[in-house]
């Protein structure tokens, strides 16, 4: 099953963790411009 088609932008927010403590939030846009190839800006 796909679930990723070509010209989708995800947004992505990554908290990293260690210890307990979060650190600060990172949000990054993801455009896939060929899925099928693993190509993403």
């Amino acid at each position: 099953m796909n679930l990723v088609r070509e010209g989708e932008t995800w947004t992505v927010t990554v908290t990293p963790s260690s210890g307990g403590l979060d650190g600060p939030a990172i949000t990054a846009k993801v455009r896939f411009l060929d899925p099928k190839a693993g190509i993403a800006q």
